[in-house]
């Protein structure tokens, strides 16, 4: 079987875990793919997907968005001006 529809289009939709030292991710869509990657200990895996999670975009708000990928801005401040 292929991978889903959503996967082929909009990309893969990331869960991330952490286990001992590794950082795992899997497709939230059930595609099948997935990784891993060490890291300096269980601490620091744990932080990485609390950055992960927190800095995961939103749903596609247009077909636009959905074709050339979400526009990230700064959350508060002026935007770096």
């Amino acid at each position: 079987m292929g991978r889903p529809l959503a996967c082929r289009l909009l990309g893969c939709t990331w869960d991330f875990r952490a286990e001992d030292a590794e950082v795992l991710w899997t497709c939230a869509r059930g595609c099948g793919r997935g990784g891993h990657a060490p890291t300096a200990g269980p601490e620091a895996a744990a932080r990485l997907v609390r950055q992960l999670e927190r800095g995961r975009p939103g749903p596609p708000l247009s077909l636009l968005s959905a074709m050339a990928g979400t526009v990230h801005r700064p959350r508060g401040g002026s935007g770096g001006r």
